[in-house]
């Protein structure tokens, strides 16, 4: 992994399903697109339409799918994605200086590990995948939300779960969400069971923290 060398900033918003990441992604879009020059964008990764997208998204409804007989074959078609978001949309963004906001990125290979070897191994595998263009985030909040919460949130929203929507996975991955989060560089553990507003504020305070120093930020953010 390569700490961003860009001027552009890279944001990701991560957690386990039904943690509120989406509401997060959009209020800090919203919230930096305000009095700055430069272009923000908004991404969610896996694409859905995305050539290994699609095959992601359909697998997981998959009650025997990769996700399940090969967690690893799972998260290299994870890696592969991300390869491709990185080298048509996220880099080329960040070398002209613009902001990337991400729902989700290689931090999310957390599902398919059972512990901290496992989610070392993962690292070594996106790193061989993606190479010189696995660019690493200058802040990852990763939002730590009670497994009783995340499903009740879920729930509203009148959907079949998932696999990886299931409770004792939710479990398996929050644990390993904290293990990364001690583990890796620029990653922010916030506590998601607070209000909207007051996880918003964390968040918005650290990215300051981000653009400022790199002249990104001349409104002020909301």
């Amino acid at each position: 992994m390569i700490p961003n060398p860009y001027p552009g900033a890279f944001f990701v918003v991560e957690g386990i399903d039904g943690c509120g990441k989406s509401e997060q992604v959009g209020r800090l879009f919203r919230g930096i697109s305000v009095g700055i020059g430069s272009t923000v964008i908004r991404i969610k990764e896996p694409n859905k339409d995305g050539l290994y997208g699609k095959k992601i998204y359909e697998d997981l409804y998959k009650p025997n799918g990769l996700h399940v007989t090969n967690p690893f074959g799972f998260q290299r078609w994870h890696s592969c994605e991300s390869k491709i978001s990185l080298r048509n949309v996220v880099i080329p963004a960040l070398r002209v200086g613009n902001i990337i906001i991400s729902d989700r990125y290689r931090p999310s290979m957390v599902y398919g590990a059972n512990n901290e070897a496992e989610i070392e191994e993962l690292t070594r595998i996106n790193e061989a995948i993606l190479g010189e263009d696995f660019i690493w985030p200058d802040a990852i909040f990763i939002l730590n939300v009670s497994v009783e919460e995340a499903i009740k949130r879920l729930m509203k929203k009148g959907r079949k779960l998932y696999g990886h929507e299931k409770k004792k996975v939710l479990y398996r991955v929050q644990a390993n969400y904290r293990l990364f989060a001690r583990k890796y560089p620029n990653c922010y553990l916030i506590n998601g069971n607070e209000s909207i507003e007051c996880i918003y504020s964390k968040i918005s305070s650290i990215v300051q923290t981000v653009l400022i120093p790199k002249g990104l930020l001349s409104g002020g953010d909301e």
